[in-house]
């Protein structure tokens, strides 16, 4: 079993329903109502990648505030990556190493748990809710 099927295998045992994404370049879910998407990978990669894209639209209006954001996030939070996408949209990743090792169901969870809380963190600190 390769690590893509591990992962959706362990999605289901999570209690996921993942949903292909276009052509088997990912897969969906949704998490306390956050869309995150596992990002299929290379299996040479040895790497696990889960991203929650698109969370928000970033225009001249905006952009300050989404840069102080994602820079608070960076100090406050380990192993998640803000980053502005396409010169206009912020998405959070975390990809985590774990070289010719099966995926586990821990770290999945893990992985998912921490970019829901990630999420709700950057929404916070886009409002000025520092908390």
């Amino acid at each position: 079993m390769d690590n893509k099927e591990k992962i959706i295998e362990i999605l289901h045992s999570l209690g996921f329903k993942p949903e292909q994404i276009g052509d088997d370049s990912g897969y969906s879910i949704e998490y306390e109502g956050v869309s995150i998407v596992y990002s299929v990978e290379d299996d040479d990669s040895g790497s696990l990648t889960f991203i929650v894209p698109g969370l928000v639209k970033v225009d001249d209006d905006n952009r300050d505030r989404v840069v102080r954001a994602i820079f608070s996030l960076l100090e406050g939070l380990k192993f998640v990556q803000p980053a502005i996408v396409f010169g206009d949209s912020v998405w959070i990743s975390y990809q985590h190493y774990i070289g010719s090792h099966e995926p586990e169901l821990e770290t999945v969870e893990h992985m998912i748990r921490v970019l829901a809380v990630a999420t709700e963190r950057f929404h916070n600190l886009l409002d000025g809710n520092d908390e």
